[in-house]
């Protein structure tokens, strides 16, 4: 299995992105991220789970924020460096 996980700013700005090569790795990610309860579904703030298993990237969730949560910089940080 392999996903990428992408966080972006307003006006679809990049900030963050993370391949992550199991379900324990983008779980882990996510919890991390979504431990406080900033959702907003008219949020600036994006966060997209891609699967490309397939070959093709597919679309498997996508959380919306009102602003960055804490920790999300530091998460994706993780991630790159268990890589």
């Amino acid at each position: 299995m392999k996903y990428r996980i992408d966080f972006r700013g307003p006006e679809q700005t990049m900030l963050y992105t993370a391949v992550c090569n199991s379900t324990l790795e983008v779980e882990t990610l996510l919890r991390q991220v979504l431990q406080y309860d900033w959702s907003d579904e008219n949020g600036a703030y994006a966060m997209t789970l891609y699967d490309l298993s397939s070959g093709e990237e597919q679309i498997v969730h996508v959380y919306r924020f009102k602003m960055e949560p804490p920790y999300t910089k530091a998460a994706f940080e993780a991630v790159h460096h268990r890589s």
